[in-house]
C-alpha cells in the first residue's frame, strides 16, 4: 500500500505545470469542455489518495500530496479560463528575446518573423502571465494601416465563431489578445500545430498527390467546419491549401486566415474581400464577378482545394485515374460552374461522402506521411 501512495505522490511531486498531471488534448476545446476533463483526471488522483487520507500511517504524506494536487488543479482552472492551458510549449523556456511588449498582466516576446503577404506581418511569440513563462504564441500585425480593416474582418469573424461552446472550436484559430501597434492593429492567437496543405503537397510522400483515403478524413474535418461556419452566416471566402492547417497526428484540420469573410451576405450585401485572387482558380466564379455568394462559394473552393491536393488541376477539374469514380463525381459536383447546381448544405455533403468512404473503405486509421 505504501509503495502505491508513494508512487501517486510522486506523480504529483513532480508536477510543475498543471499539463503535466493533467495532461493536454492538443487541440483548445471550449471552456466547458475542458473543465469536464479537468475534472475527470482530477477525480481519478483524488480517488487514489482517498484511501490514505484515513489511515493514520500515511494521513501525512496523503495530505500534503492532496494540498499540492489542489493547487495544480486550481492554477489548471485558472489557465482554461485565460485560455492560456496546453499552449505550445507549455513545458519550455523561453527562448532569448528581449523585444517584448505588455497588455494586462501578459507579456508577449516578440521571436522571428513566420510570414509576410503584403496583407499582415506574422512572428513567433511567448507568452508570459504574471512573470511565468506559459507558451508559444503567434503574433500577427496589419502591414500597414490600410490593412487594418483585413484583420478587422478576421477578429469579427473568429468571434462570432467562437460565441457558441461547440466542439468545432477544434478547427479554428483562437484570439487571445489584441493591440495596436502605431496605428497598425494586430491579434495574439493561440499557437496550432500542424502543415498547410500546401505544405504537405511539398513533402516527398505526397508530391504526386495526397492519398485519396488522406482526402476523405480531411473532408469530414472541413465539411463538418464549414457546417457550423454556415450555421452563424459566415462564408470563409478565401479557402486554398494555403488557408487549411492538417494536424497528421491528430487527424484534424483548421481553417486560417478569416481577413476575407463575409457575414450574412445575402442580408447584407457584404462581399468577399478579394485582394490577389483575380486568376486564382479555388475562387468560386460569382465570388469573381459580384455574384450571389454563400455556403456554396466556399464549398466550390473547398472542392477544387481537394482536387489539387489528389494531384489533380483545378482549372480544369481533371482528377488522376487512380481516383475511385465515386470521389472523382463528389468532387466535381462540389465545383460546379453554376452556384445553383452545387449543394449548399456541408453537413449534407458530410453525410454524402461518409456514404462513400465507407462504400470504398473500412473504417481505420490512416497515418499520413509528412517526413
Amino acid at each position: 500500500m505504501f509503495q502505491d501512495l508513494e508512487t501517486i505522490c510522486q506523480q504529483i511531486e513532480d508536477a510543475y505545470h498543471p499539463e503535466d498531471l493533467f495532461g493536454v488534448k492538443e487541440v483548445l476545446l471550449p471552456p466547458k469542455m475542458s473543465l469536464t476533463f479537468l475534472q475527470q483526471e482530477y477525480q481519478i488522483f483524488r480517488s487514489q489518495l482517498d484511501p490514505f487520507l484515513t489511515d493514520i500511517q500515511y494521513r501525512e504524506q496523503a495530505s500534503e500530496a492532496l494540498m499540492k494536487l489542489d493547487a495544480l488543479f486550481r492554477n489548471a482552472q485558472n489557465k482554461i479560463e485565460r485560455f492560456h492551458y496546453g499552449l505550445w510549449g507549455f513545458n519550455s523556456p523561453r527562448p532569448r528575446t528581449e523585444k517584448s511588449f505588455t497588455i494586462g498582466t501578459n507579456r508577449y516576446f516578440v521571436g522571428h518573423r513566420l510570414s509576410a503577404d503584403g496583407t499582415a506581418d506574422v512572428f513567433q511569440g511567448f507568452l508570459e502571465h504574471n512573470g511565468e513563462y506559459v507558451g508559444e504564441v503567434e503574433i500577427k500585425r496589419a502591414a500597414s494601416i490600410a490593412q487594418n480593416h483585413l484583420l478587422q474582418r478576421e477578429a469579427r469573424a473568429l468571434d462570432i465563431l467562437h460565441k457558441d461552446q461547440v466542439a468545432q472550436w477544434k478547427h479554428l484559430p483562437f484570439i487571445l489578445d489584441r493591440f495596436d501597434s502605431a496605428g497598425q492593429i494586430g491579434l495574439i492567437f493561440r499557437k496550432s500545430y500542424g502543415l498547410t496543405l500546401t505544405e504537405v503537397r511539398k513533402r516527398r510522400a505526397q508530391m504526386r498527390g495526397i492519398d485519396q483515403k488522406h482526402i476523405a478524413w480531411m473532408l469530414d474535418r472541413c465539411l463538418s467546419a464549414l457546417g457550423y461556419i454556415h450555421r452563424t452566416g459566415l462564408v470563409n471566402g478565401s479557402i486554398t491549401p494555403d488557408t487549411i492547417v492538417i494536424d497528421d497526428r491528430l487527424h484534424n484540420a483548421t481553417f486560417i486566415d478569416w481577413s476575407a469573410s463575409a457575414h450574412n451576405p445575402a442580408r447584407t450585401g457584404e462581399r468577399v474581400e478579394l485582394r490577389k485572387e483575380r486568376n486564382n482558380p479555388f475562387v468560386a466564379p460569382e465570388v469573381l464577378s459580384a455574384g450571389e455568394i454563400g455556403p456554396w462559394s466556399d464549398i466550390y473552393a473547398l472542392g477544387k482545394t481537394m482536387i489539387w491536393c489528389l494531384g489533380g488541376d483545378p482549372s480544369t477539374n481533371s482528377i488522376p485515374q487512380r481516383v475511385e469514380s465515386e470521389m472523382q463525381g463528389f468532387l466535381r459536383r462540389m465545383v460546379h460552374e453554376d452556384h445553383m447546381k452545387r449543394s449548399s448544405d456541408c453537413w449534407e455533403l458530410y453525410d454524402e461522402q461518409c456514404r462513400i468512404k465507407d462504400s470504398l473503405w473500412p473504417r481505420q486509421f490512416q497515418h499520413l506521411d509528412v517526413s
